[in-house]
């Protein structure tokens, strides 16, 4: 399974007057993990919101705090692809810090068109879809990609 990785170095700006990490800072961290994936498939957050009128609108998210992240660590996060469907997407976010867990998050999204405001669930582009099932666990991809027709 292939997996999008990041060093973050936590700026003070995230923390409070204790140096630990304000934790609504973690759901940045999933954000910009997303968006970042997004780039590495060759769509970015500008295609997809400006030029494409469209959007992957958050559905679902689960987050886990373990470990207090405190100010100038850096965190070793990674992000994967754990579901393709035909208008949705789930990946799975962690962070760590010198081997200590940091952040688990698990996370869902919706591929919307955008039609003057309104948000409708649409499938995705299959050359799209095909080179993000490229992300999935082999075994995953292969049947997913196999039930639309394409190939990872």
């Amino acid at each position: 399974m292939r997996a999008l990785t990041r060093s973050i170095t936590i700026p003070g700006t995230w923390c409070d007057a204790t140096g630990a990490v304000h934790q609504w800072r973690c759901f940045e961290v999933v954000n910009r993990l997303v968006e970042d994936w997004f780039d590495a498939v060759g769509f970015s957050f500008n295609d997809m919101h400006v030029a494409g009128n469209l959007g992957t609108p958050t559905t679902q998210l689960r987050l886990e705090t373990p470990t207090p992240t405190r100010l100038g660590e850096t965190l070793a996060a990674s992000l994967r692809l754990v579901h393709l469907g035909r208008s949705s997407l789930a990946f799975e976010v962690t962070a760590e810090h010198a081997g200590n867990p940091r952040l688990r998050a698990a996370t869902t999204l919706v591929w919307v068109s955008n039609d003057h405001g309104r948000l409708r669930s649409t499938p995705m582009p299959a050359d799209l879809r095909a080179r993000m099932a490229e992300w999935l666990p082999d075994a995953a991809a292969n049947a997913q990609a196999g039930e639309n027709g394409a190939t990872p």
